[in-house]
């Protein structure tokens, strides 16, 4: 009975194992830079050197952190496992991964006798082959394991940084495909005599834009509305540009208006998100209805970002047509037609990447209102 309840396990590991794998993340996802909460759970079944084992079957999970920085993440955390040479046993994992692909692992724990046991594991995505060794002159003291795992701490972090990159490259989109440039209200000349009716005012009048009509809630959503308003007012109280941000971005999802707006781009320029600053500004002035008072600061304060937006132009010396660029794990492809590419200030990772193979690599520093120039140079064949 117990081995058909392993069974049974390891077929349900194996089963969830290749549909979150499937397609957890993009396969150029990869991890950027930050720490989090891991949580792994691993099945598996082997067999022992010269005498058997009392199960075949493997299980372990683990709970502890894990940091990124890009590609590597790293894991460390507490561990329960049963069956195989620990029987039960408590201990502690260090593992290894190169984003979504590759790992290794080392662990050691505590089991049942009171005797020490380690293992080692190497493996990719979420097929893995495991040595264990326990320290006993009990036989048997080594087996072989092959084991699934399903590396719930990673896949989420990834999961993660690939929206983050997604929402930038939507910004950096919008600020190379629709650059600002202001549009000229027409003069409009005062009328040489008074309206006679009403219908001929509602004539006369140009139709308003979609965004100027006010939205009347429910009033469980126009709570909400206020509610989030008032978190975003304390965030912004706090220095919690991030919690404003949300906040505000919830209010808008609600019922757009210029104040709340023109708020949330503030909080984005606080966050250093000069990107989302000026995708959002331009959206605020291409399709909200300004008050005469509202559209010189709507553009003066899209000029002003855009000024501060740091730009890439890249030379790919030998770039062929299946050759696509990468700027901090989002696909930019701009970058290879001649544009210059509008990013945040700060550090960034570029790569050039032709079928699965990464040709060119560079991390670099943009400035405020800087233009990078990068070249490189890559194989003239696609086999080279």
């Amino acid at each position: 009975m117990p081995h058909r309840s392993f069974s049974r396990l390891l077929r349900v590991l194996l089963c969830l194992g290749l549909a979150t794998a499937a397609a957890p993340v993009r396969a150029d996802a990869t991890a950027g830079q930050g720490a989090g909460f891991d949580a792994q759970v691993t099945g598996g079944g082997g067999f022992a050197f010269r005498s058997g084992l009392d199960n075949n079957f493997l299980g372990r999970v683990r709970f502890g952190g894990l940091y990124a920085s890009q590609p590597w993440i790293a894991n460390l955390g507490g561990t329960l496992q049963f069956g195989a040479l620990a029987r039960f046993g408590v201990g502690a994992e260090l593992e290894l991964n190169h984003g979504s692909g590759p790992y290794g692992s080392v662990g050691i724990a505590r089991v049942t006798g009171d005797e020490w046991m380690t293992h080692a594991a190497l493996g990719f995505m979420i097929f893995g082959v495991e040595w264990q060794h326990r320290w006993s002159s009990s036989s048997p003291s080594d087996a072989l394991m092959f084991e699934v795992r399903l590396p719930l701490g990673v896949w989420w972090l990834l999961k993660r940084k690939q929206s983050a990159t997604e929402t930038a490259a939507d910004a950096r989109r919008m600020a190379t495909v629709q650059p600002f440039v202001p549009v000229q209200p027409e003069p409009v000349s005062p009328p040489t005599a008074a309206p006679t009716t009403a219908g001929a005012r509602a004539a006369e009048a140009p139709p308003p834009k979609l965004e100027s009509t006010p939205l009347v809630l429910p009033p469980a959503q126009e709570t909400e509305r206020a509610q989030q308003l008032e978190a975003a007012r304390l965030a912004h109280e706090k220095g919690d540009h991030v919690a404003e941000a949300l906040a505000l971005a919830r209010a808008e999802k609600l019922r757009p208006e210029v104040p709340s707006a023109l708020a949330l781009a503030a909080a984005h320029v606080e966050n250093g998100k000069l990107l989302m600053a000026h995708a959002q500004l331009t959206r605020v002035f291409a399709t909200y209805a300004l008050t005469a008072e509202e559209r010189p600061r709507v553009e003066a304060e899209l000029k002003s970002v855009a000024a501060r937006l740091a730009h890439l132009r890249l030379i790919a010396n030998g770039a062929q047509e299946q050759d696509h660029v990468l700027i901090d794990a989002a696909r930019e492809p701009s970058a290879l037609a001649g544009y210059d590419v509008p990013l945040d200030p700060g550090e960034h990772q570029l790569q050039v990447v032709r079928g699965e193979r990464v040709l060119a690599e560079r991390s670099f520093h943009a400035g405020e209102g800087e233009l990078v120039r990068l070249t490189v140079e890559l194989p003239a064949q696609p086999g080279s």
